[in-house]
């Protein structure tokens, strides 16, 4: 066999340029004259023969260059720089093998350029068997949020005309996006969905692909890097030898475009289901908090235009729909197809819109036009055709070309509304305990201990990792606040003897320790603290003054009721309200009962109406007494009000403090009973205590209430309204907070109206 010759020569790019010419005036006047191509066959090889560029990584900063020759070669290399700089060549050595065939004796070559510039145009050459090839050059993918376009298609097999005259087609619309200043027209890359040939395993075949493939090639040397897919035609070790993949590879892989693009690309040709979708689930999760557009690219469709679904639509649609992807390109139905929005297998504005099926080539199919996700805003045709997809900050900009160069399609997404998490902290009863002195100048020990350890922990909590037994991820480094359920301290239900003092050294280390705004103490985030018991059961105490006083300055409250202790404010959708010792009507105590509501109820009922109305919006409730009737002191008349007050808004929980109880606990309340699964019940939680840990009189050494909790809270709220989640997070300690660890995780869905 003849070795290839490269020259030093751009000859070759001429004629191929000429070439390219001949094809496109047969394209342009094809509609008119009707005629069959045959211009193409005149076109000599480029040199190197097959040259091509993959994106299977990080274009911004890698390419794979890859081409062929018949028989192995001696010390091939890559030789390239910046384009049009006067800095030295860098050399890049090659991997090279045989293509596996019996029939045929082909070799690959396979360069990996690592290192580069992104947002740069790149010039290189191939050097071999003591020759150097033309210059050609290609941009690497942009590290800096700019617009630009990417081409996607599939199925350039079978039909070797048409395959080519969409490959020129390919190259003109390439050359013409770089024509103007604006930079979202500028063609990055092509993404090709599969069946790139009718039989995978005949290397015959996949060098025609290749050899039709180079004219794609612009006339000045322009590469066009392709992101490749596998498709059902193109099973065997060939596909991962063309495209320079590992051998036995599972060519599931996904790459940034730019640092708003993400661009995941599956393979149907495997199992879709297990490693491979968990993969999947792992990327968007990882992928969707960071990125404006998420897309996916693979084969088999899930929701075709002609065929039967593949397995896609079980195994990766609902992830697709959980991460909000923006735009899937799909392939194998041998036609064109944009599908309405969906969700849940419904019409749904939020959903994922799915277009495709290839058009690279092959023939084309008639669409089932009866399908109900094709139906308008959807649409199918029959046409060879390539997708031009432009991305923009507040776009993306969809047209379907067909081979005529005409347009069978046009669309628009916008970014959507990533699911954002409202998160924070609740706890209770720190119970802040001072030595029994007349004049304090240190806490209990044992209440030191816990308290200081307590604050201690929730200032490194941001950020702490999920167990997986728990959902798994990160804690919010974005925490809102910490919610405290009462008894900020412990002495102040008590008097005579040293309390008063006690009572002054126990508040001034509360608001010490827990601050207000997440500036003045040691938590950095704002506190939103009720009374309880312990700070004043009749509400009559300097505590409850100065919290009424806090008030006024506590971070995002909107209301506040006349006596200034009760207050109301929002997280996003959330609505929360802090009710003091408990929700009753009226000031004082009622008889036979300890505590007095402070107005609870009527601020309550006046807030609900003002604040949410009938807005559907979720709604929190916080006080300190456990709402289980008089067992906790809460009379049941106001119990009865309570619910009543309550009943037509969309409350998801309520906290409580004063029962303490390691570790913290859920339990649910219809009005009629209490129980710990209750049909049509509210959830109420029990944080536990953080700090109320003391000297045991009778046994110094053996300290009591040692055990202690809090909870972590998520309210998630997604595009639509029937995907928003609640989850509750139990953190508990048996050795006064030495040690801690993760307890009982509930979740639920709820419904959190678009605004």
């Amino acid at each position: 066999m003849t070795p290839i010759v490269f020259l030093n020569t751009d000859a070759h790019m001429l004629k191929l340029y000429v070439r390219r010419l001949n094809i496109l005036f047969f394209i342009l006047i094809t509609p008119i004259f009707g005629m069959a191509a045959n211009s193409a066959e005149t076109r000599k090889p480029i040199i190197p023969k097959h040259l091509r560029i993959s994106w299977t990584s990080d274009p911004a900063s890698a390419a794979v260059i890859s081409w062929s020759t018949l028989q192995p070669t001696e010390n091939p290399v890559i030789r390239f720089r910046i384009k049009n700089s006067d800095v030295d060549f860098s050399v890049t050595p090659t991997v090279q093998g045989r293509f596996q065939s019996v029939k045929s004796e082909l070799y690959y070559h396979h360069a990996n350029l690592v290192g580069l510039t992104p947002g740069t145009a790149y010039e290189f050459q191939v050097l071999e068997n003591g020759k150097t090839s033309s210059t050609f050059y290609f941009l690497t993918a942009s590290a800096v949020d700019r617009s630009f376009s990417l081409l996607h298609g599939g199925d350039s097999r079978s039909d070797h005309d048409t395959r080519r005259k969409m490959n020129v087609l390919i190259a003109e619309l390439v050359k013409n996006s770089f024509e103007d200043d604006d930079l979202s027209n500028d063609i990055i890359a092509l993404a090709h969905g599969g069946d790139y040939v009718a039989d995978g395993s005949n290397l015959t075949q996949w060098s025609k692909w290749l050899d039709d493939h180079e004219l794609t090639i612009g006339h000045d040397g322009r590469m066009l890097p392709v992101i490749p897919a596998r498709g059902n035609h193109d099973k065997s070790e060939l596909f991962n030898q063309v495209f320079g993949f590992k051998e036995k590879n599972n060519n599931y892989y996904a790459l940034n475009l730019n640092p708003t693009v993400r661009f995941v690309t599956l393979n149907t040709e495997i199992s879709t289901a297990g490693d491979q979708a968990k993969w999947l689930t792992r990327e968007l999760k990882k992928s969707r908090p960071n990125y404006r557009w998420l897309l996916a690219q693979y084969h088999r469709p899930a929701y075709p235009a002609v065929k039967a679904p593949g397995t896609a639509l079980q195994s990766w649609v609902p992830i697709f729909e959980k991460y909000n992807v923006d735009l899937v390109c799909e392939a194998d139905g041998h036609n064109i197809k944009r599908t309405l929005p969906i969700r849940g297998n419904v019409m749904d504005s939020t959903g994922v819109v799915y277009i495709g099926e290839g058009g690279l080539g092959v023939g084309q199919r008639t669409p089932k036009t009866d399908r109900w996700y094709l139906q308008s805003p959807g649409m199918s045709d029959s046409a060879s055709h390539v997708f031009v997809l432009t991305f923009e900050s507040e776009h993306i900009k969809g047209k379907c070309i067909r081979l005529d160069q005409t347009l069978a399609d046009e669309f628009s997404l916008t970014p959507r509304k990533i699911g954002k998490t409202q998160a924070f902290v609740v706890t209770g009863d720190p119970q802040y305990l001072a030595e029994n002195a007349n004049k304090p100048a240190k806490l209990d020990p044992y209440s030191e201990e816990a308290n200081s350890r307590f604050i201690e922990l929730i200032k490194k909590f941001p950020g702490q990792t999920i167990p997986k037994n728990n959902g798994g991820g990160k804690v919010s480094t974005n925490l809102l606040g910490v919610l405290v359920t009462g008894d900020l301290i412990d002495s102040a239900d008590k008097s005579g003897e040293n309390y008063s003092a006690m009572q002054s050294f126990e508040w001034d280390r509360y608001q010490t320790d827990y601050g207000l705004t997440g500036k003045e103490g040691k938590i950095p985030f704002p506190v939103y603290e009720v009374h309880g018991n312990h700070d004043g059961p009749q509400g009559d105490t300097f505590i409850v003054k100065d919290i009424i006083k806090r008030n006024r300055s506590r971070p995002g409250v909107t209301n506040l009721s006349e006596n200034g202790l009760h207050y109301s404010w929002d997280w996003g959708p959330l609505h929360l309200v802090n009710l003091g010792m408990f929700v009753g009507a009226g000031s004082n105590r009622r008889n036979q009962f300890h505590y007095a509501p402070m107005g609870s109820l009527d601020f309550l009922i006046s807030d609900l109406n003002e604040k949410v109305g009938d807005s559907g919006r979720p709604v929190i409730l916080s006080f300190h007494l456990h709402p289980n009737g008089p067992a906790y002191d809460w009379p049941p008349q106001d119990l009865k009000l309570f619910w009543q007050s309550i009943k037509k808004f969309n409350v998801i929980a309520l906290f409580h403090g004063h029962t303490h109880g390691s570790p913290p606990s859920r339990i649910q309340w219809n009005q009629e009973k209490f129980g710990l699964s209750v049909d049509g019940g509210l959830d109420i939680f029990n944080p536990d205590d953080s700090g109320a840990a003391k000297t045991n009189p009778n046994d110094s050494k053996n300290p009591v209430g040692v055990r202690h909790g809090f909870l972590y809270v998520e309210l998630t709220d997604r595009p639509g309204t029937k995907r928003d989640e609640f989850i509750v997070r139990s953190i508990y300690t048996k050795d006064n907070w030495e040690t801690h660890r993760w307890g009982e995780t509930w979740t639920k869905k709820i419904s959190i109206p678009e605004r």
